[in-house]
């Protein structure tokens, strides 16, 4: 009888041990369906997220281009335009990634679109008609290149344009300090009124640089070096004027062509010297 009663507690045992696996194995297996079911889901959600972005780019670009009263065929640009083309401007339309409505009531952002770019000083846009926009722009107009890279306007704002435009371009240069571009324009100025108020009106500017400790060097049309230094810089300018004829008539007594003047002292100047290059004929 105990033998019996304790078989029977075995079986009864396992048959509880069997049912909890198998239960386990319902839970594990219903999880892992909950799991790729979710994936799926959040898959699903992700594609169309990004079907509707590309959708609503396109839809945008279509209103652009054939819808929204905007044709690029039909815009008219005014201005002094030297470095502007209309494929600047119409990048800068469809660019544009707001709603239709937005942009078709409020052209300010067309605006600023174009704005952006960095040569460009004002801009107005006016909708004339249902299918005609005028965009009249402003540029900046370099008077120097400024450490070749970029460019300075009267006002000592510096800019850039793409280098390909800048071809036709023969500016002077100026290189100076970063940050400091209004104070190396003043300079640059006045050196250059100096000059121009000279018998020296002749002679051009090829380069102009100031360093962060304030101290000039030019390089004159005929590749003359000129050191003024960072005081009296006028004073010294106008020394060099005095003494160029003379320097001049020394170059052709020694056959020699001036190379370096350096004007950092109470009176005179230090002088270097090189050999006349003849041609070979």
């Amino acid at each position: 009888m105990p033998k019996a009663v304790a078989r029977r507690g075995q079986n009864f045992i396992a048959q509880a041990q069997a049912q909890a696996q198998a239960q386990a194995q319902a839970q594990q297996y219903i999880h892992c369906r909950y799991n790729n079911i979710t994936s799926k889901l959040f898959g699903m959600i992700c594609l169309l997220i990004i079907i509707g972005w590309l959708f609503s780019g396109l839809v945008i670009s279509k209103w652009i281009k054939n819808e929204l009263h905007l044709p690029l065929s039909k815009l008219v640009l005014t201005g002094k335009i030297h470095y502007t083309t209309y494929k600047d401007i119409q990048y800068a339309i469809l660019s544009i990634r707001l709603p239709v409505t937005f942009i078709s009531s409020n052209m300010n952002i067309i605006k600023h679109n174009i704005k952006i770019l960095p040569w460009i000083k004002n801009v107005r846009v006016n909708k004339q008609r249902s299918d005609r926009l005028k965009i009249n722009l402003v540029e900046f107009v370099p008077i120097v290149r400024w450490n070749m890279s970029r460019l300075i306007d009267a006002d000592g704002i510096s800019f850039s344009i793409p280098t390909n435009r800048l071809v036709k371009e023969k500016l002077p240069i100026l290189y100076g300090p970063e940050q400091h571009e209004k104070e190396a324009l003043v300079g640059y100025q006045m050196i250059i009124e100096v000059l121009k108020n000279s018998y020296l009106n002749r002679l051009m500017l090829k380069s102009t640089s100031i360093t962060l400790n304030g101290s000039w060097k030019l390089i004159i049309n005929n590749n003359i070096h000129i050191n003024l230094g960072k005081y009296s810089i006028i004073e010294r300018l106008e020394r060099f004027i005095e003494l160029y004829p003379e320097l001049q008539h020394q170059a052709q007594i020694k056959k020699k062509h001036i190379n370096y003047i350096d004007l950092r002292y109470h009176c005179g100047a230090a002088v270097s010297w090189i050999p006349v290059v003849k041609s070979i004929t």
